[in-house]
């Protein structure tokens, strides 16, 4: 996926002479700053289980939370994973098989269920939390506000947008750098278009 070769020309001659460790390291700048910004969402939702947690008596109650924290992500993770094929299905036309073949690896399902499994061996006694309706809904708001603060576009196309400038030795020339700010800024300024039209 990250394959300098596989570009068009026209692509490849924005980018110096790199290799693909280093674009990818690029593209690891960009879910580094999207992190960055979407932290206190996270640390939200970890305080939002260790409330609970320490309430129902939970030994560790600070670590179990992490654990769970990062549970709830992978499982969002999945979720718009998921979302983001159907919509190639639906909208594009293209066979799951396909996308499948394309995109499998970016999908997150086995790590969900592996970690799922070792949260049940060292703290099985999440398996049985059983939650309170204030406490439920309490992380639910948690997980819907982390899960909006993902799929917010304007996260995407600023993160993109901070990588650039973070990574500009990756470009062939200052140039195509401001090029490529031009290119986010225009396609985040169509996407919040067809969103607004979308909603009215």
């Amino acid at each position: 996926m990250f394959h300098l070769d596989d570009m068009s020309e026209d692509v490849r001659r924005k980018y110096g002479d790199i290799t693909d460790a280093e674009y990818y390291e690029f593209w690891k700048g960009v879910g580094g700053v999207a992190y960055a910004k979407t932290k206190p969402f996270i640390t939200s939702l970890w305080n939002k289980y260790r409330v609970s947690l320490v309430k129902h008596d939970v030994k560790d109650a600070e670590h179990v939370a992490w654990v769970m924290t990062a549970q709830a992500a992978l499982d969002l993770a999945g979720a718009m994973y998921e979302s983001a094929m159907k919509e190639c299905e639906t909208g594009y036309h293209l066979h799951r098989r396909l996308l499948d073949l394309v995109f499998r690896q970016f999908s997150l399902r086995t790590v969900s269920k592996d970690w799922m499994r070792a949260m049940m061996l060292l703290a099985p006694e999440t398996e049985d939390f059983k939650l309170d309706s204030v406490e439920q809904r309490n992380i639910e708001l948690g997980l819907e506000q982390l899960m909006a603060a993902w799929l917010d576009p304007e996260l995407l196309y600023n993160s993109t947008s901070v990588a650039v400038e973070d990574y500009e030795e990756i470009f062939a020339t200052k140039g195509f750098v401001k090029k490529v700010q031009r290119e986010i800024a225009e396609v985040q300024a169509e996407t919040l278009r067809e969103l607004s039209n979308e909603q009215n």
